[in-house]
């Protein structure tokens, strides 16, 4: 089955979450070194044969250069949406028409929405590709929209020229119109989007746990720590340690982010809370500052 991946990796606005820690939501880390699009480019090529680099699509050429640290990874390409406002349909669509033509023979277009959490596996989605049916939803166990979907180009007729066209909403529902085969395949059990911190902590936990990466001697449980980070003794659960961070022994840090290049002093107790990156937000629930 041949796709052309897709990470609709731009936003209208940054989210507080990204402002916060001073990075793109693609670039935060969720499984021990590796960022939520690098889990997603894993996925992709473990469950699809198709040798398409993942198209990775911005709405500004200033989210293009945030993400300026994929330029030399081989799995991935970047471009700037050509006709920006234009909706998710709409993005699509303009971006499909700059392909080359063999580019534009795939037999599905897979386009992934930049917050959402990788499945820990495709392949379920991809044997449904199989079926033949023009558009393949990914959902939770819930029936909540997993962010991802394939479509047959053919959707994309359905798109006008001019103005904002959404892709589930608009296109999606004149292709069920005109009687398109639609189906919805289960991928993950639960739905996250990486959009505030307790997102970030929830899809942590989740590839934690099927990695089995908690620590026997209990004091590490459910969390995503940087190699390049030094956490000394501290008990680090639910949480995040980013690269070159320093915690020191006899600190506990729960549910909480610790950005890269923090150091957290000798004692203290981080709880609830994001410390250190572009700026600071302490959460209810913060029993003592660190910086």
């Amino acid at each position: 089955m041949n796709v052309y991946p897709l990470i609709l990796a731009g936003g209208e606005f940054r989210s507080p979450l990204e402002e916060i820690v001073g990075k793109p939501v693609s670039l935060l880390p969720v499984a021990n070194a590796s960022t939520l699009v690098e889990l997603w480019g894993d996925r992709i090529q473990r469950a699809f044969t198709s040798e398409t680099r993942i198209a990775m699509l911005f709405g500004s050429s200033s989210e293009f250069q945030a993400m300026e640290s994929l330029g030399d990874d081989p799995r991935f390409t970047r471009h700037i949406d050509p006709r920006p406002n234009r909706g998710t349909g709409g993005v699509i669509a303009d971006h499909w028409k700059t392909l080359s033509a063999d580019t534009r023979r795939s037999d599905y277009i897979l386009a992934i929405d930049r917050s959402a959490c990788p499945p820990i596996s495709l392949d379920s989605f991809a044997s449904a590709l199989e079926g033949g049916a023009d558009v393949v939803i990914g959902t939770s166990d819930f029936d909540r929209l997993a962010g991802i979907i394939a479509i047959k180009s053919g959707i994309l007729e359905f798109v006008p020229e001019v103005g904002y066209f959404d892709l589930k909403e608009q296109a999606l529902r004149a292709g069920l119109d005109a009687g398109l085969k639609v189906i919805a395949v289960p991928v993950i059990p639960k739905a996250i989007h990486l959009k505030t911190i307790g997102n970030w902590i929830s899809m942590v936990r989740f590839f934690a746990k099927h990695a089995g990466d908690d620590d026997p001697r209990m004091n590490i449980r459910g969390s995503c720590i940087d190699p390049d980070a030094d956490i000394r003794t501290a008990s680090i659960i639910d949480s995040v340690v980013m690269k070159n961070a320093v915690v020191h022994d006899d600190v506990v840090v729960a549910r909480s982010v610790v950005c890269e290049g923090t150091v957290i002093p000798r004692g203290t107790r981080v709880i609830d809370s994001i410390v250190g990156g572009a700026s600071v937000n302490h959460l209810p629930g913060s029993s003592r500052e660190a910086r």
